[in-house]
């Protein structure tokens, strides 16, 4: 009457006369509770007869769980890395997945948000979980952008024709570079704004010139900034006098002694005397004539 192979001895002090020795995890008068029948699996695990086992059954876990009972849970002991959280997932490889922070990626979060940045121009990548991609590039100076990608010139206030070139030790991460005579932070200072024109001469922009500029002077006047009066190098003669006149030919005239003429006062007054009858021809200043 014994089940499950159990083995059966007479026994006259017994119930029915006879007792049933039974399998390993076997119970019951007849053996006839079976040892999944009281099984203490865990966690949706499966109960399989085992008569080696030392409760004559194993439990066969869901993938992920693991331990005699199958009590133990695939996060107790996951290798989630850079405090991603762990989730039950029978479908994984290990039973486990694990949720990363924004930014971090891998199996195991173990791929850090700076690992693959996109930062350029020699940016520094900085973990930022607030960050769209989990981290943000920390720009060299005049840089900006997202990824630093926006170079200092591509925005820059370089005015007059001047060539922007970045510089990261400028203020504003660029330096201008001014065509002859212009100046300023962004060469806005023109070169006539502090032109040393003379004498009430024009000052012209030239970038071909020393200076960045040239002066326009008023007739007769001369040199780089018309520093030259007309009569500095006047052709006045006979002692005239000169005196600045811009409406003459050579901006200047020349005030003649009495008796003298002519342009710059180079005709005589005995040139053209009307002495008579073979008389001699005195110059004399103080005389009408």
């Amino acid at each position: 009457p014994c089940e499950n192979n159990g083995t059966c001895a007479e026994n006259s002090s017994a119930r029915n006369g006879f007792k049933c020795t039974c399998l390993n995890g076997f119970s019951g008068e007849t053996c006839e509770f079976e040892p999944c029948d009281s099984n203490i699996c865990e966690n949706n695990s499966t109960c399989e007869t085992d008569i080696a086992a030392d409760d004559g059954y194993t439990c066969s876990c869901i993938n992920g769980f693991n331990g005699t009972y199958c009590e133990n849970e695939p996060c107790e002991s996951n290798i989630c890395e850079n405090n991603s959280t762990c989730e039950t997932d029978i479908a994984a490889d290990d039973g486990y997945t694990c949720s990363c922070p924004n930014g971090f990626s891998g199996t195991y979060c173990e791929i850090e948000p700076c690992d693959n940045n996109l930062c350029d121009n020699n940016s520094t990548c900085e973990t930022d979980i607030a960050a769209d991609d989990g981290y943000t590039c920390s720009c060299p100076n005049g840089f900006s952008g997202t990824y630093c990608e926006i170079e200092p010139c591509d925005n820059n206030l370089c005015d007059n024709n001047s060539t922007c070139e970045t510089d990261i030790a400028a203020d504003d991460g660029y330096t201008c570079s001014c065509p002859n005579g212009f100046s300023g932070t962004y060469c806005e200072i023109e070169p006539c704004d502090n032109n040393l024109c003379d004498n009430n001469s024009t000052c012209e922009t030239d970038i071909a010139a020393d200076d960045g500029y040239t002066c326009l002077c008023p007739n007769g006047f001369n040199g780089t900034y018309c520093e030259i009066e007309p009569c500095d190098n006047n052709l006045c003669d006979n002692n005239s006098t000169c005196e600045t006149d811009i409406a003459a030919d050579d901006g200047y005239t020349c005030l003649c002694p009495n008796g003298f003429s002519g342009t710059y006062c180079e005709i005589e007054p005995c040139d053209n005397n009307l002495c008579d009858n073979n008389s001699t021809c005195e110059t004399d200043i103080a005389a009408d004539d």
